[in-house]
């Protein structure tokens, strides 16, 4: 469940909202009349903390998404929760900040 959403910004219920650049360059796609304004950090990576004691975890974790990145899954996951393609949004995030 998204807690806060643009379109509050878009109804002009709002100004401004702060949230993740994935979910902002998301937004950006469905309600026109917004637009991204400026990075209030440096851009971070998310990940995943697997246990030392936990090899198979890892492994299957690792396996996956592997699976899912020749098969073309992680993309379609990807374009399915955010209406763009990975790479697009690697691409805007290096090069709007």
């Amino acid at each position: 469940m998204k807690l806060i959403k643009n379109i509050v910004v878009s109804d002009g219920y709002a100004d401004v909202s702060v949230m993740d650049s994935i979910i902002a360059i998301r937004d950006i796609t469905k309600y026109s009349n917004l637009e991204m304004g400026f990075p209030i950090t440096d851009v971070q990576v998310y990940g995943w903390v697997v246990n030392f004691d936990n090899p198979e975890l890892k492994s299957v974790l690792e396996k996956y998404i592997d699976y899912a990145k020749k098969t073309g899954k992680f993309d379609a996951i990807w374009f399915d929760e955010y209406d763009i393609t990975h790479l697009e949004y690697l691409n805007i995030i290096d090069y709007s900040y």
